[in-house]
């Protein structure tokens, strides 16, 4: 078996490597000993004892502030003073008893500086002779433009006054009219609903009324509006829900006069058109007859009459089934 070790006759000459190899540029390798240690590690180590060494102090105290470790972050000798705090900071004593100031940084009195003084809750903020002392009056305020405060206990919250009826009255129609257009049989349902005396209700109504933001008449035009472009619905639905909402006469018969046969019928198709799907199986009359009633069924819900809903209902299924080419399997229908 041969021998581990190793000397220089084993390698090469520096000009026998190639011009890329280490050993040619002049880089000598670092080679085990006899024993088989590094020379850079041959040096044996030093142990922890938890304080710095003296050369380690002398080297931290030539080494310039300036300078980098081999890491890459800065070590500075200068530490920060801990008890230096970041805010407000205390003028000094000689300064602080003659500022006008020095009761409220808590100075002491130009014989006893360094002395604080624990002030009474009676006693002035600042020192006294002071121009700060002095109260100014509201007419002052307001003319340097500034409000003056409220009159409250020295450290207690000003109670909170109770809210009149009519405030209550008044913000209750106003968080109503916010969230939705409303009715004034709507608004006094509420108002009953919150307790609120029948002479203030109709004060108030009576108030909202005379602005404007109290209309049935715009309510009516609004809702109708609205029901029969979003939901279809028919006049007789439409009428049905404004007197719920306690509009009815005159006012609903105006706002309803936007809504024509003609537009009920045209919207009567669309949603029967809708409802048409390729998985219904129209070929078959037991199946096709159940689906007209459904259909049918489902006009009714919305407030058409029952002859023009079976009107509706044959066109549009007779037309589907043209269109899309399905043959009757069965002769005569329910419908016929």
């Amino acid at each position: 078996m041969q021998s581990s070790n190793f000397s220089e006759e084993t390698f090469l000459q520096p000009e026998e490597y190639p011009a890329w190899h280490p050993a040619a540029q002049g880089i000598v390798q670092d080679l085990p000993d006899e024993n088989g240690v590094y020379a850079a590690t041959s040096a044996p180590a030093t142990p922890y004892t938890g304080k710095d060494s003296p050369t380690e102090h002398s080297a931290q105290e030539q080494r310039p502030a300036s300078t980098s470790s081999a890491s890459g972050t800065n070590r500075y000798t200068k530490r920060r003073n801990p008890n230096l705090k970041k805010g407000f900071r205390r003028p000094p004593a000689k300064y602080a008893a003659a500022s006008p100031f020095a009761p409220a940084i808590g100075a002491g009195s130009v014989d006893q500086p360094d002395a604080p003084q624990k002030l009474p809750r009676s006693a002035p903020l600042f020192r006294e002779g002071s121009a700060l002392n002095e109260p100014v009056s509201d007419e002052e305020m307001l003319l340097q433009g500034v409000t003056p405060l409220p009159e409250t206990g020295r450290g207690r919250r000003k109670a909170k006054e109770p809210e009149s009826e009519f405030s209550r009255a008044k913000n209750t129609v106003l968080n109503q009219l916010a969230a939705s257009p409303k009715s004034r049989s709507m608004l006094y349902k509420k108002l009953v609903e919150k307790e609120i005396s029948e002479s203030v209700i109709e004060d108030v109504l009576a108030r909202f009324e005379a602005v404007g933001l109290v209309n049935d008449a715009e309510f009516a035009d609004v809702y109708v509006r609205t029901r029969m472009n979003v939901k279809k619905l028919s006049r007789s639905a439409i009428r049905r829900e404004l007197k719920q909402k306690g509009v009815e006469g005159e006012a609903a018969e105006i706002a309803l006069e936007q809504r024509t046969e003609d537009d009920e019928r045209n919207d009567a198709h669309e949603l029967v058109r809708k409802k048409l799907r390729p998985s219904m199986d129209l070929a078959d009359r037991q199946e096709r007859d159940k689906i007209m009633r459904r259909l049918v069924a489902m006009l009714a819900r919305k407030g058409y009459p029952s002859g023009l809903a079976f009107s509706v209902v044959k066109q549009e299924i007779d037309t589907y089934m043209e269109e899309n080419r399905i043959e009757n399997s069965s002769s005569g229908s329910y419908y016929d």
